[in-house]
This record gives C-alpha cells, sequence and structure tokens, in this order.
C-alpha cells in the first residue's frame, strides 16, 4: 500500500525551501524544522543523494521509486543501480519531539558532523554538512544563478 502524503490527509504544510541551521545529538537524532514536522509526522525516508541525504513524505518516496521501477524496466537503469538507491535508505519515524534518527552509516557516509544545514529541494528536505554554501565555488553558484535566469523563467 502506497503512503498517503500530508497534503493528502488534508494538512497543510509549507513549501520545501528555505535553510536551516539543525543539530544532531549524540544518540543520532536530528530535530525536523518546526515548520515542517507534520509533514513527516506518519514517518519519512532518509535517501543518500550523494552530496546530501534526502528526507521524503512516504507518499513521495513510493512516487519516486515508481519512477526509479519505470527506468528500471526500460533498461534505463541496472537492477545493481536500483537496489543500490534502496539499500542506502532508511524510514524512520519522527518521535514525539519531531526528531528522527539518522542512521551512523549513512551520516558516516556524508561525513556529517554534528551541526548541519537543512534546505527546502523542491520535493524533500535536505541535510548537507553544516559548511555545504560556504563550500560552494562562488563560480558554481554565480553559473547555476545565469543559467535559471536565462531560461526566462
Amino acid at each position: 500500500r502506497l503512503a498517503r502524503s500530508a497534503a493528502d490527509r488534508g494538512v497543510v504544510v509549507p513549501r520545501l525551501i528555505n535553510r536551516y541551521d539543525q543539530s544532531i545529538d549524540d544518540m543520532g537524532r536530528l530535530v525536523l524544522p518546526s515548520s515542517h514536522r507534520e509533514r513527516y509526522a506518519d514517518g519519512a525516508v532518509l535517501a543518500n543523494r550523494g552530496d546530501h541525504i534526502a528526507i521524503y513524505e512516504p507518499g513521495a518516496w513510493d512516487a519516486f521509486v515508481g519512477q526509479l521501477s519505470e527506468k528500471r524496466a526500460a533498461g534505463e537503469i541496472s537492477r545493481m543501480e536500483f537496489n543500490l538507491v534502496l539499500m542506502n535508505a532508511a524510514d524512520p519515524k519522527p518521535d514525539s519531539a519531531g526528531r528522527i534518527l539518522i542512521p551512523g552509516w549513512m551520516r558516516a557516509e556524508l561525513e556529517l558532523g554534528r551541526e548541519v544545514l537543512v534546505t527546502g529541494a523542491g520535493d524533500y528536505l535536505a541535510i548537507y554538512p553544516r559548511d555545504f554554501v560556504e563550500r560552494l565555488a562562488d563560480g558554481d553558484r554565480t553559473a547555476a544563478f545565469a543559467k535559471i535566469d536565462a531560461m526566462g523563467l
């Protein structure tokens, strides 16, 4: 059975935008930004996306995996690539304080310390090392904004 999103349950949730300075406690738990806790009340799916951890709503994760399954069936990705995505995911349930456990192996792979940056990423929230934005080269940032401006959106 596919999970329902907060919006499907009639919950008004904020857009997945903005930046939040957050901390991971000694037990590996991240307090979700207060404005997004209701979105993940029924659970979350964490996925390693290379340079960050995605925090999906269960329904959004199911949709993503469905699209990925179609790519696998069409031969665009291999079974191994499909499995790598799934084996690098976890499904924590927030506690009453709005904290989710980020598995130790996931924190280690992304070299996350205690202080992290949680950002909106359109389809999900993303967890980056706290200094992620500062580490971006000015040229990369400028090029990204210029590319979007050139699209005329």
